[in-house]
């Protein structure tokens, strides 16, 4: 962390967030983000009320192709991962790419209890029981572990979970077994844990050219781990990228078609700067890219479908952007051939 005198990690972390909650200012929308290469004009994107019914947050993520959640996850739990996660981060100025501490590889890290609380929270099930299965079932989750996904956007012809079992059996990897408290969902036991240094991002993607293979229904939910302003390298969404026919090109083209590694890095870039986004994709006008983000505050979290065009902005703090990419998906759907026990 930057000019930060050694303290024991407490009070590092409460400096951090300290410094860090000053920076949410009430900058009017649309701003100005640097993105790759580039800049983009971001509007300010919508949220959803978290006690909404499950046919509104299954238009709207259908439609818009993301779901904002305001205060999901509780905030000291929050600070608690976030607490630990700081203890293994160098906490020298993170100046330099050669500090950029690698947390994709400790998966034993994003599997610590503490940790584990905030990525696999109680309310990430309530909400994906709602979106992909309804409110009939959203108090009732533990009854019954074979019911299949009515959704409109999701496969509803999804094999059983004891079909999909036995399927699996010889399967190198092993199909986990059903979470005890909501067998209907299951979520991707790999973690996309991040620390962003500065001066980096990631570039405009769908999830689909990782991950497309496997359940239809698979669902990403970015989390930050802690206050996570546009400066620091907030997520960046294009609303209705997921839906709208002006986007055909880029679900149905050579680029939503193919399939790249699982780095999540620059192999699944459509561009380095989103300006050339338009020419790529044979939007008729530019405008049709629009694009939104937002200051996230501890305990929000985003829903993103498969097929949206999100991006982050370019971390221009000086510090670390800490997040989580994690995947979800209904209990008992085809076994996805990237993942790996």
């Amino acid at each position: 962390m930057a000019k930060m005198k050694k303290q024991n990690s407490e009070s590092q972390e409460l400096v951090y967030i300290h410094k860090n909650s000053k920076r949410l200012k009430s900058i009017p929308y649309p701003r100005t983000l640097k993105a790759g290469t580039g800049k983009i004009l971001a509007f300010e994107m919508t949220s959803t009320p978290i006690d909404s019914p499950s046919s509104l947050l299954s238009s709207r993520l259908q439609e818009d192709g993301y779901l904002l959640f305001r205060g999901l996850l509780n905030k000291n739990n929050v600070k608690k991962a976030r607490t630990r996660i700081l203890k293994e981060i160098n906490h020298k100025n993170p100046s330099t790419k050669d500090l950029y501490p690698n947390l994709l590889e400790r998966q034993d890290l994003a599997r610590d209890p503490c940790i584990l609380k905030i990525l696999e929270a109680d309310e990430l099930f309530q909400i994906l029981m709602k979106i992909w299965f309804g409110d009939q079932h959203h108090d009732n989750h533990h009854h019954d572990s074979t019911m299949t996904s009515t959704a409109s956007f999701v496969n509803t012809s999804s094999i059983t979970q004891t079909q999909t079992l036995q399927t699996h059996q010889t399967s190198k990897c092993k199909y986990p077994p059903p979470h005890p408290k909501y067998p209907m969902i299951l979520p991707i036991p790999y973690k996309w844990l991040r620390a962003v240094p500065p001066s980096l991002h990631t570039g405009p993607h769908i999830d689909r050219v990782y991950l497309g293979a496997g359940s239809p229904s698979l669902m990403t939910v970015w989390i930050p781990l802690g206050d996570t302003p546009t400066s620091l390298g907030s997520l960046i969404v294009c609303p209705k990228s997921n839906s709208s026919p002006k986007f055909k090109e880029l679900r149905d083209g050579p680029y939503g078609t193919s399939r790249v590694g699982q780095d999540g890095t620059e192999s699944g870039w459509i561009c380095e700067d989103p300006n050339d986004i338009p020419n790529i994709l044979k939007l008729k006008n530019p405008l049709d890219l629009h694009w939104v983000s937002t200051d996230f505050q501890m305990g929000d979290v985003c829903f993103i479908g498969m097929d949206t065009l999100h991006m982050s902005a370019v971390n221009v703090e000086n510090e670390f952007r800490i997040s989580c990419d994690t995947r979800w998906m209904p209990y008992g759907d085809a076994y996805p051939p990237w993942w790996k026990n």
